[in-house]
């Protein structure tokens, strides 16, 4: 499975939480085997299974992935997180669940394919010391198992859909 990161925010402008969640990422999928690449708009040929985008995607961007035959899953930065007290952070949990609902619509999606996966805080988020062995850090890990099982969940989708397919053509 190829998995191509994309995000509007150059690195090179933007070292802070959104390039260190994006690299931890993809350090802790590639630690569990999942094969990541940045995306390379230069490159015709890079081709990839499932797009992740951090931040909000616009929906010509969502259009022209889905149309190449990607599946697209999107991390929307929640930036002022950190800062919520627990009781927030539960009453957040809970409104997210309403809202799949409403973003199952709004991207076009059926609500089996909308998911929330934590965001992969550890110690930088939450004023405490940052683990030093970076990506290897159990919450890190914990979010790419989840992003993982939905990677290969959307691909599942994907190949049964294509089997349906291929048995109504005999």
């Amino acid at each position: 499975m190829r998995v191509i990161f994309y995000c509007f925010e150059p690195f090179a402008f933007a070292h802070d939480e959104k390039q260190e969640q994006i690299v931890h990422t993809r350090d802790a999928l590639r630690e569990l085997n999942v094969e990541v690449e940045y995306l390379r708009w230069y490159d015709e040929r890079q081709s990839g299974d499932v797009l992740h985008f951090f931040g909000r995607i616009t929906m010509d961007l969502l259009d022209l992935a889905r149309e190449s035959g990607m599946k697209v899953v999107v991390t929307d930065w929640l930036t002022k997180q950190a800062a919520y007290s627990r009781p927030r952070l539960g009453l957040q949990r809970w409104i997210m669940q309403i809202l799949m609902g409403f973003l199952s619509v709004l991207f076009g999606a059926s609500p089996e394919k909308v998911h929330v996966v934590s965001n992969g805080m550890d110690g930088v988020f939450l004023n405490t010391p940052a683990p030093s062995n970076g990506p290897k850090s159990a919450v890190w890990l914990d979010e790419a198992r989840q992003l993982r099982g939905i990677y290969e969940k959307l691909l599942r989708i994907e190949d049964a859909a294509a089997k349906t397919y291929d048995n109504d053509k005999r």
